[in-house]
């Protein structure tokens, strides 16, 4: 993360300090203040499930660089193919883990 708490070089710290939609669009927004606050586990629920396959994989490489960055990341999704692409997968059946 740079000095701005945001991921890599998606943002600058002009556009994070003044909210600049030419870098901080959609589902940018949504991750930045998701984390701003630095909560200890943040949640990503279905966090592709409205997006166009382009924008969704923007969205997880944005997820991506906040945990290459050290945030541990809860994806909560119903997707096989997202799920299989994060490092750790933990599954889940009528409440039970399997």
């Amino acid at each position: 993360m740079n000095a701005s708490g945001a991921p890599g070089a998606r943002w600058r710290e002009s556009d994070w300090a003044t909210g600049s939609p030419t870098a901080l669009t959609g589902f940018t927004v949504a991750i930045a203040r998701a984390v701003a606050g630095e909560p200890p586990l943040p949640l990503a629920d279905e966090p592709t499930g409205n997006l166009d396959s382009a924008s969704g994989a923007g969205a997880m490489e944005v997820l991506r660089e906040l945990n290459e960055a050290g945030t541990t990341i809860l994806v909560i999704t119903r997707d096989h193919e997202i799920a299989d692409d994060l490092p750790r997968r933990v599954s889940m059946r009528d409440g039970q883990v399997v």
